[in-house]
């Protein structure tokens, strides 16, 4: 005790430092170390209590930490009531009261330090006692008040038609209504709360409050002793916020109403409600007070404005601002009558403001940088320079602490944040919940929170000297709120993850008293009975705190026992029960079966269930369930682990909490976010659709116009059908935009990576646009880093439409100088490079302000642009948002009048395969002609085509005549069914959406009558940009799927592709056939089209190159076809697949075009059947592939 009296000392000390006292003031504390405090003998808990001679409450503990800041100590004196302690208070006798209420005569021998609480009245009555409900004026009731006292005053005026019995004390009152001799007492809310629970007055419960104002608590001294009272209201202005709250936490618990009551305002009230009030209101201070997109104010604040508003405040004028100071002086100099969410301070009571219980209670806490000198407190910022958006009530508590702190002023929090960023300051002092949120959206791992400030913001509604009633008013409002609805609200908006760092301060100044009890209690460990008596009575203590703290608590704290014959019980339960069941705790606790009675019929079989698994298996429990509460259904959640069972059976410990908000709250997101998905489906397949539509006519038009091309033109004509291309080209691409940017906005766009050179990528960009740079006198130019890889894994189709977009805006804005795409490497790992593409230009450029919009979507720098240069205003959105998919970013630098350059920064991983993701090979030689080569035999090609639209039925007749094919052209897949019965056809191209019969469901029955027969090869071509339409297409058996509009050059790639594999593979086995008479080796290498070194060389050069690929190709390939033939003895359809697409890869980079091409197929076979179909041809394919491969050099 002498150390904790010792460091109560030290702390005292440092305290005195901290507050202002006038010489006068300072005089009479030298002159009066000892203060006498009057107290009597009747309880009154939680403010006020006497043991054993000494007073202990939130009182006399706020009193003594007002004390020891001055070096004072108090002297209890002990008087036998309250009368006697007001008599010797102005007779001089003593020098403090507390708990004083201030009214008019008491001034007349006292004055007043400010507020030290306030707690709202309430109606004690019996439990279930339903009249106060059914009779609000409590008319003809008898009401129990104390004697001579002001809140008994008070309900006398509230209640005039009442019966009054008079009593001594609180504890009189509510023994009277205990035992029946009164009906009900109305007093302090907490004093009623305490004492309910309390053994004695068990059968009482706090059930309403009281539509009365809250009662503010003061401490009372003699007027002869002014410098007195004048120096407790310095100490108590600059007692830390956190002690005070502290304090509060300790002796107040929350309020639990056994209901609320309904508002009753009195006539002052409903005039102030009627009234205009104009309300200040902080812009921006999220997530506390704000406003929104619509003007109107949001956040906590908001809430209990919306609430206020639905009481009565209807004439409520928001007026906005963005400093505290601004609103302090408007509501001073009288522009305001009213503010929210501002923080009771001194400033009130000088103003003569008045001011609302707190709604919201938010610590202020130090932010620092992450590397800025560790913080404890507020002294640690000595010296330093701190950043306040409210220095006018932050300051002055700051330099009590820190007096050589030097304080910046900010607009706001975000700005103060700002400074500490910037290093214009070194910490800033802010209020929690408005900090967080900055920190996790904007600073995170910059800025930290260093320590709590010892500063709580108590945020009140605070009004101007006339408009008392209308802050009753909103304290009535309050009060009337159940607890779980002021919950619900701090949870709606208030997600704070705080982790103080450890104050050491505080560990020395409690470790050694927590060391001297524990050494205490090591005494009296050994005291043998005396000890054993005091855990008796320990325990009992224990147990009624426990069921004091329970009954308070959000969850029912439970004891369940199943026995082994599947019986239940509870041997405890600790709670509010009654809330979630319906039933009393101790009906429940004699008849478990009352509990299982209130569950709802189609959860107990289920609950049964789990709980008989859960004593099975010696495991938790953990389920939802209904019960039928005196409110209706509630949805339950039950958590409870395993605990040793002193009987026969299983025992849990767990909780029960209601979870029906959060269970409301889930079924209506599950229901929402169905119905935006189904949105956003119905939407998806509108564009899907319309595309489809659209395209179809539209592959009419262009190829017609292709057809236009190849016919004799004069120069004019020629010129209005390069502009009736560039047109159709225009609308592909504006279709095309919309998808895509339809697909990004639904989260359904997918990237497929495969093996890119994006040397070759930026070449063919700039072989695409070297035309129309050369129309107008642009030089077009690329430069690659040396260090770039050969091949990369990406996207291709993406990082080119990327790439196309960016050159043709520099193109399409560039009116002379040049248009220059680099590609380089800014950082280069093991199995990854970070690749800058960067294009530039010298054209129009882009001002700052454009600069700003020019990612919308749908958005031009100017609206001029649109009409001289045309355009979607979707490209470079998609870009941004394509670069973003792929882990990237596209950023724009650029100067009005001097050029722009665009900048696509991504990491890629590095490819060491050589193409073998290619869906087709590329022939060694392409032919310069665009007819396709006819068959050896001198006859010609055979291509059944089915479409129905007339229009491109004729332009497929055209392009079969330009490309020299026999062909027969049917109108559906029924008439193209009927020409495979009667005729014989070397490729079929199909459209897919077709009348009778479909193209998927033609390649169905080709597949389904082709057995394991010879494969005909099918080409589809489709309007639709459904996601699944290639995996629908290879499901069906089409070998390759073109999307609208097709070029003849595109046509005449695939069907040369695709026509039929064998008959290639003879002729070429007929040309080698008498060499292979001579040259075994040459006649296996000619088998899947292999080249010899020497063909090989024709493309790479007379380097050893060529013959060094052939040997490790012959190497890794024979190792990958013995695990290709396990995999077929084995039946493993995944393995299968792996090794055929790796060999038909490698087939593929040293141009065995045939080879590859013939494991293609095999693998869709296999992929779509399995292996088992299969195995006759994958073993003659083995045989011949190990034979080839073999013969290649070693």
């Amino acid at each position: 005790m002498l150390l904790l009296a010792a460091l109560a000392c030290d702390v005292a000390g440092a305290q005195n430092a901290q507050i202002s006292l006038t010489e006068q003031q300072q005089a009479w504390v030298r002159a009066h170390p000892k203060i006498r405090v009057g107290v009597y003998n009747n309880e009154w808990p939680p403010f006020e209590t006497v043991r054993n001679g000494r007073p202990e409450g939130l009182a006399p503990e706020t009193l003594q930490a007002a004390a020891d800041s001055l070096g004072l100590t108090l002297e209890p004196k002990v008087y036998r009531n309250w009368n006697e302690v007001l008599e010797a208070a102005c007779s001089g006798e003593i020098d403090v009261v507390m708990d004083l209420v201030l009214t008019s005569e008491r001034t007349h021998c006292m004055v007043f330090t400010r507020a030290y609480a306030s707690a709202p009245l309430g109606i004690a009555s019996r439990r279930k006692d339903g009249r106060a409900e059914a009779t609000p004026d409590l008319a003809g009731l008898r009401i129990a008040i104390e004697r001579d006292h002001v809140t008994g005053m008070r309900v006398r005026e509230r209640y005039p038609d009442s019966l009054y019995v008079e009593t001594g004390s609180s504890s009189e009152a509510l023994a009277l209504v205990s035992s029946g001799d009164a009906d009900f007492y109305v007093g302090n809310a907490y004093v009623i709360q305490r004492f309910a629970s309390e053994p004695e007055f068990a059968n009482l419960e706090l059930l309403q409050p009281a539509d009365l104002g809250p009662t503010s608590l003061h401490f009372g001294v003699p007027n002869a002793k002014q410098p007195l009272v004048e120096a407790l209201d310095a100490a108590l202005a600059v007692l830390p916020d956190a002690s005070l709250s502290a304090l509060r936490v300790k002796w107040l618990d929350p309020l639990e109403w056994s209901k609320a009551a309904g508002l009753r305002f009195s006539i002052q009230e409903r005039e102030a409600l009627a009234r205009p009030v104009r309300l200040g209101v902080m812009k921006s201070w999220m997530p506390i007070a704000f406003i929104d997109g619509h003007g109107e104010p949001s956040g906590i604040a908001g809430e209990y404005l919306e609430r206020f508003v639905q009481a009565g405040a209807r004439n409520l004028k928001v007026v906005a601002f963005d400093r505290w100071q601004d609103m302090r002086q408007a509501l001073s100099d009288g522009r305001l009558d009213a503010a929210i969410a501002v923080s009771d301070s001194a400033q009130d009571l000088r103003y003569g403001r008045h001011v609302s219980e707190p709604f919201l209670t938010v610590s202020n806490v130090v932010v620092t940088s992450i590397a800025s000198p560790r913080v404890i407190d507020l002294r640690d910022l000595n010296g330093r320079r701190v950043a306040l958006s409210d220095p006018d009530r932050i300051g002055p508590l700051l330099l009590a602490q820190a007096p050589q702190a030097k304080i910046v002023r900010a607009a706001d929090t975000s700005g103060a944040l700002r400074m500490v960023n910037d290093a214009r300051a070194d910490a800033s002092i802010g209020n929690l919940a408005v900090i967080d949120r900055i920190l996790r959206d904007t600073y995170a791992g910059r800025l930290q929170i260093a320590a709590p400030a010892g500063i709580d913001d108590r945020l009140v509604l605070s009004a101007g000297r006339d408009q008392a009633s209308l802050v009753t008013a909103f304290d009535q409002m309050l009060t009337a709120m159940p607890a779980r609805e002021h919950e619900a609200i701090r949870g709606d908006w208030l997600a704070i993850d705080f982790r103080p760092a450890i104050d050491w301060r505080q560990v020395l100044l409690w470790g050694a008293p927590v060391a001297l009890v524990l050494l205490t209690a090591g005494i009296v460990h050994a005291g043998g009975h005396v000890r054993l008596r005091r855990e008796v009575v320990q325990r009992r203590l224990a147990e009624d705190r426990l069921a004091r703290v329970t009954r308070r608590l959000p969850a029912v704290v439970y004891q369940l026992h199943r026995s082994s014959d599947g019986t239940y019980s509870f041997p405890f339960i600790a709670g509010d029960f009654y809330s979630l069941f319906g039933v009393d705790l101790e009906d429940a606790l004699n008849d478990e079966r009352l509990a299982f009675e209130r569950i709802h019929p189609d959860d107990r079989e289920r609950i049964n269930a789990e709980a008989g698994h859960a004593a099975t298996t010696g495991g938790g429990l953990s389920f939802q369930f209904r019960t039928l509460s005196p409110g209706g259904w509630r949805w339950v959640y039950s958590k409870g682990e395993p605990m040793e069972s002193q009987e026969a059976g299983v025992d849990w410990i767990g909780y029960w909490v209601d979870v029906t908000d959060a269970h409301e709250q889930s079924e209506a997101l599950s229901a929402a976010k169905a119905e935006a998905e189904r949105a956003g489906q119905v939407k998806a397949d509108f564009l899907a659709t319309m595309s489809h539509e659209i395209r179809t006519p539209m592959a009419g038009i262009v190829g017609m116009l292709e057809v236009l091309s190849h016919t004799r033109l004069n120069e004019e004509q020629t010129a209005i059908l390069a502009t009736m291309e560039r047109s159709a080209a225009m609308l592909r691409q504006l279709l095309d935009d919309t998808l895509d940017f339809s697909k990004i906005e639904a989260n359904a766009l997918t990237l497929a990576l495969r093996s890119v050179d994006l040397r070759e990528l930026a070449s063919a960009t700039i072989e695409m646009f070297a035309g129309g740079a050369a129309s107008k006198g642009l030089l077009l130019s690329t430069e690659i880093g040396p260090h770039l890889a050969s091949r990369h894994l990406a996207d291709e189709i993406r990082v080119k439409q990327i790439l196309f977009n960016l050159v043709g805006n520099a193109i399409k804005f560039t009116a002379q100088g040049i248009v220059k795409v680099a590609i380089t490497v800014d950082a280069s790992e093991a199995a990854a490079q970070r690749i800058r593409i960067c294009v530039s230009d010298t054209g129009i450029g882009i001002s700052q302000e454009q600069m700003q919009r020019i990612f919308d979507p749908f958005t031009q720098a100017e609206p001029s642009i649109t009409r001289q240069y045309g355009g979607t205003g979707l490209g470079l959105s998609i870009s941004r948002r394509l670069a973003s998919l792929m882990g990237g970013e596209l950023t724009l630098d650029s100067e009005q009048g001097k050029g722009t350059s665009a900048t696509f920064s991504l990491s890629l991983p590095l490819s060491d395969v050589g193409g073998e993701e290619e869906c087709a090979v590329e022939p060694l030689h392409r032919s310069a002609v665009v007819s396709i080569d006819p068959p050896g035999d001198g006859g010609r090609w055979k291509v059944l085509v089915a479409e129905d639209h007339e229009t491109n039925r004729e332009l497929m007749r055209w392009r079969m005549q330009q490309l020299h094919l026999d062909f027969l052209i049917v109108e559906d897949g029924a008439q193209a069914m009927s020409a495979l019965q009667n005729d014989c056809f070397d490729l079929i191209v199909t459209d897919c959406q077709m009348p009778v019969l479909d193209g998927y469901t033609l390649a169905r029955r080709v597949r389904e009558g082709e057995g394991d027969g010879e494969r005909m090869a099918i080409v589809a071509i489709t309007a639709s940009t459904l996601t699944n339409e290639a995996d629908r297409a290879a499901k069906a058996g089409i070998d390759e799927l073109l999307a609208k509009p097709v070029s003849l050059d595109a046509l005449r790639a695939s069907i040369e592709r695709w026509l039929p594999r064998k008959k290639r593979a003879e002729r070429k086995l007929q040309a080698t056939t008498g060499q292979a008479l001579r040259d075994r080796n040459s006649e296996q290498v000619a088998d899947f089209g292999l080249l010899s070194v020497e063909q090989l060389q024709e493309v790479f050069g007379p380097s050893g190159l060529a013959l060094s690929m052939l040997t490790s190709f012959r190497r890794l390939c024979l190792d990958d076809i013995d695990a290709l033939e396990r995999a077929v003895e084995g039946l493993d359809t995944e393995s299968c697949e792996q090794l055929l697409h790796r060999i038909g890869g490698g087939l593929g980079s040293i141009m065995a075009e045939s080879g590859a091409l013939e494991l293609r197929i095999i693998h869709a076979a296999i992929l779509r059947d399995g292996v088992a179909s299969h195995l006759v041809s994958l073993n003659e394919l083995l045989q011949r592939l190990k034979a080839a491969i073999g013969a290649l050099p070693a």
